[in-house]
């Protein structure tokens, strides 16, 4: 039985650790977008840090517990597993401060920066909406093009004029 959690605690931690990189490299844009579509004050801004260190911690986790089942492995995984969580845990804890460090850093994905300098804050929440209306196969085209999206967000921000 603990075989089986230990798999199936591995295989979703990598799976949501997949998806983020996705999200990193511009291959899956709709949970970034999602960032954009929020009303109030402040915009969120896609930081992956905390969530890159949080699961990071958790496939570490896991895999050293499922290698602790199937083989004879004394490498200590759970401390340098709690090492990532609790960078995790600080660096959601000081978003502000940890912002200030990494905003030196170029902003991934690279669309998301571009989109982000080039227009306003209701054209991007505009682009975020229209987003969830097109059909499927269109968000697969554009999640795998950069340009036919970014063709498709000047096409938005031009019928929002």
């Amino acid at each position: 039985m603990g075989n089986i959690i230990a798999l199936l605690g591995l295989f979703g931690s990598f799976m949501m650790l997949f998806r983020l990189l996705l999200m990193l490299t511009g291959q899956l844009k709709g949970p970034v977008l999602g960032y954009f579509e929020r009303y109030g004050e402040a915009e969120g801004h896609f930081f992956p840090v905390p969530s890159l260190l949080f699961w990071s911690g958790m496939v570490i986790l896991f895999s050293g517990f499922a290698l602790e089942r199937l083989v004879r492995f004394d490498f200590p995984s759970e401390l340098l597993a709690v090492i990532f969580l609790v960078a995790a845990w600080v660096a959601f804890s000081a978003k502000e401060w940890v912002d200030s460090y990494v905003s030196r850093l170029p902003k991934l994905p690279r669309w998301y920066s571009e989109l982000y300098e080039t227009t306003t804050r209701h054209e991007r929440r505009r682009i975020a909406y229209m987003w969830l209306r097109l059909p499927l196969r269109t968000r697969l085209l554009y999640n795998a093009n950069n340009n036919a999206f970014r063709q498709w967000t000047e096409m938005v921000i031009l019928a929002t004029l």
